[in-house]
C-alpha cells in the first residue's frame, strides 16, 4: 500500500506492485484496474481526482493515462518530483553511523533507507555511502586495507 505521505517510498511501491503483478501473471489492463486498490489516503485521493478529470475529459495527450506505464509515470511525476529525489539522495548520502550503533546496525539502517527509495543506488555507490558514513577511525582502517589490496 502507498499512501503518498512519504513521496520517495513511491519507487519502493512501484518496484514492488509491478513485481508481484509480473510474479502472478496479472495482465496489463488489469494491473491498471487493481493499481487504485493498493492506495490509500493522499495518494489515493490524489488518483481519484486525476481519473475523474480523465472521465469528464479534462486530460488528454501525454497525460492520459491508459497503461500500467502510464500510471507509474504519473506517479513518478506527482510523488517523485525531481527535487524530491534530489533531497533523498542527500539525505541518504549523509547519513552517518550513531556512536552506539554498531558496523552492521549502521549497513542495515542505510541499505533499508535506500530499499524505501526503490533501490535507485548500485551497490558501488552504497559500498562509498557505506564507507563514508562510518566512524571516522573505521573509515580509516578501510582505507589503508584497500591500499594493501
Amino acid at each position: 500500500m502507498f499512501s503518498g505521505e512519504e513521496e520517495i517510498e513511491v519507487l519502493n511501491f512501484l518496484t514492488q506492485y509491478k513485481r508481484a503483478c509480473d510474479d502472478t501473471g496479472i495482465s496489463e489492463g488489469i494491473v491498471l484496474r487493481l493499481f487504485r486498490f493498493n492506495l490509500k489516503g493522499v495518494a489515493l485521493a490524489a488518483f481519484e481526482t486525476y481519473h475523474n478529470c480523465i472521465r469528464r475529459g479534462d486530460v488528454r495527450g501525454e497525460d492520459y493515462i491508459e497503461s500500467d506505464c502510464d500510471a507509474i509515470q504519473w506517479f513518478l511525476n506527482t510523488f517523485a518530483t525531481d527535487e524530491i529525489r534530489l533531497e533523498t539522495f542527500k539525505r541518504v548520502n549523509q547519513m552517518r553511523q550513531d556512536p552506539n550503533e554498531t558496523e552492521t546496525e549502521f549497513e542495515n539502517r542505510l541499505r533499508n533507507e535506500t530499499l524505501r527509495c526503490g533501490n535507485i543506488f548500485d551497490e558501488g555507490n552504497l559500498t562509498h555511502m557505506f564507507i563514508d558514513g562510518l566512524k571516522e577511525s573505521m573509515q580509516v582502517e578501510i582505507r589503508m586495507f584497500r591500499s594493501w589490496l
